[in-house]
């Protein structure tokens, strides 16, 4: 009997397609197949209405050819690296990079002298000169092939000024062909053998050993600095000599000889400076505000102590004690002598012992037990037995 409601079986089994729930029978629901009528295909990433077995991302490249069949915007991995060659600097894996790289997709090749579209690797002729490298001296330089002395210079860049190289003082001067008996500067040495040939040197002398002897050297030492202005131009180790002691700064413990030792010394190439307490580059000496406090020196009572520069740092009679440690403000007293510890230093206070007599008046002021010397032999009337002096003692 046939199903009035029913009218096609996708997938044969039985169930129509009203009530089956995998109409295509492809083991997905409908509901969660993108085609459900098509047991070839169930999902289609890019929705472009083609399932993913056939181009998932859409990039015109069938997923089977499709390094990335997810991704649109890689297809080819050549070195397989896990990048896609449109990201990947270096497509073929060789290590150098693809902009360096004459054949960026070749891990066998990298380099193509001649640019006649064979790598270097494969052709036999690198440079294009028509000499196979075997042959070729020179297998990279198109402009030479040969080198018939060996001496790395080949025949065409060679001076050929007709005199053999062995012999020729010049080689690669064509317009000097002394033989090597020449010595032009007469010192007694062949040019051939000479480290200065135009300037007259017996000695050879040749400091740094460069070839090239110190008459005619700008750099007599080989240490960077020239002798012009290197202070020891036959000293390696020496080039400067900023106090002009003769000792050479790497030596000198006081290289500008201010007597500040350069481990101390904010600026050892100065002889004008040797401090920076507030380490802001500019010298003591210099500087306005020497601790950096924002008082300037001339108002900063501690000038070098950036922890008192507030009003209590003022100091009125300039003996170096702030005004509000000052036991005398207006009169200098930098011992802060305070006898009788009443707050007034002695500098500024009329009875320094506190003994209730003026200092005017008083024999000893600073003495609070004494106040009279009778016969001014520095031993107070309360203490000494002869008062008057007379050698008669005050009890008889």
């Amino acid at each position: 009997p046939r199903d009035a409601g029913e009218t096609t079986d996708t997938d044969g089994d039985g169930i129509g397609n009203n009530a089956d729930t995998d109409d295509d029978g492809d083991g997905v629901v409908d509901g969660s197949d993108a085609f459900p009528l098509d047991d070839t295909e169930t999902t289609d990433t890019d929705g472009d209405g083609t399932g993913n077995n056939a181009d998932d991302d859409g990039d015109g490249v069938n997923d089977g050819a499709d390094a990335f069949p997810l991704d649109d915007a890689e297809t080819t991995d050549t070195d397989a690296d896990g990048q896609g060659d449109n990201a990947d600097t270096d497509d073929d894996g060789d290590g150098v990079n693809d902009a360096s790289d004459d054949f960026p997709l070749d891990d066998t090749e990298t380099t193509d002298t001649d640019g006649d579209g064979t790598g270097d690797n494969a052709d036999p002729d690198d440079d294009g000169d028509g000499v196979p490298d075997a042959s070729d001296a020179f297998p990279l330089d198109e402009t030479e092939s040969v080198d018939t002395d060996a001496d790395g210079i080949g025949d065409g860049a060679d001076d050929d000024d007709g005199v053999d190289d062995g012999s020729d003082a010049f080689p690669l001067d064509s317009t000097r062909t002394e033989p090597d008996v020449v010595d032009v500067d007469e010192d007694g040495v062949i040019d051939l053998d000479d480290n200065c040939i135009d300037i007259a040197n017996a000695d050879q002398l040749d400091t740094d050993s460069d070839g090239q002897g110190d008459v005619c050297d700008l750099d007599d030492d080989g240490d960077g600095a020239s002798d012009v202005v290197d202070a020891f131009p036959t000293d390696e180790t020496e080039s400067l000599d900023t106090d002009g002691d003769g000792n050479g700064n790497n030596a000198d413990p006081d290289d500008d000889g201010d007597g500040v030792d350069d481990t101390s010394d904010a600026f050892p190439l100065d002889a004008d400076e040797s401090l920076d307490t507030d380490g802001d580059g500019q010298g003591n000496n210099a500087d306005t505000d020497d601790d950096g406090d924002g008082v300037t020196d001339t108002d900063d009572a501690f000038p070098l102590d950036a922890t008192r520069s507030e009003p209590e740092a003022e100091d009125a009679d300039d003996d170096g004690v702030a005004d509000g440690d000052d036991n005398c403000v207006d009169v200098a007293n930098a011992d802060q002598l305070d006898t009788d510890q009443d707050g007034a230093g002695n500098a500024c206070d009329d009875d320094d012992d506190g003994d209730g007599v003026a200092d005017a008046e008083d024999d000893l002021p600073l003495d609070a037990d004494e106040t009279l010397d009778s016969d001014a032999d520095g031993i107070g009337n309360n203490a000494d037995t002869d008062d008057d002096g007379d050698r008669i003692p005050d009890s008889v």
